[in-house]
């Protein structure tokens, strides 16, 4: 069976439109599943995003917290040790040739 010059061209124009058609059905179900992707991705990475400044916020929290327990310690600690050391000084001051004659005002 042998077919015509016409007849071929006839055929392979019909191929042609065909793939044609079916090339422009993939690439818009490619695009399709594309943008489905992206808006996936999208979305994940606004979970993750909104997950790590959750999660670094209360890790702030957390240390700013210890951070003012130990300065709050610290801070009792030295003066503790400043009225320590100052005992000896202020009770001395009151002895019998203290000019304020029994009367200090820093031991009352």
């Amino acid at each position: 069976m042998s077919f015509t010059e016409d007849e071929l061209q006839a055929f392979n124009s019909i191929l042609e439109q065909r793939l044609s058609v079916h090339r422009r059905e993939m690439e818009r179900v490619f695009d399709q599943r594309m943008n489905e992707y992206r808006r996936d991705l999208d979305q994940r990475l606004v979970t993750v995003q909104r997950d790590t400044l959750h999660n670094l916020s209360q890790k702030i929290s957390e240390l700013e917290n210890r951070l003012d327990t130990i300065l709050r310690d610290k801070l009792n600690t030295q003066q503790t040790r400043i009225t320590q050391a100052a005992k000896p000084a202020i009770v001395g001051a009151d002895t019998p040739g203290c000019h304020y004659n029994g009367r200090c005002p820093c031991t009352a």
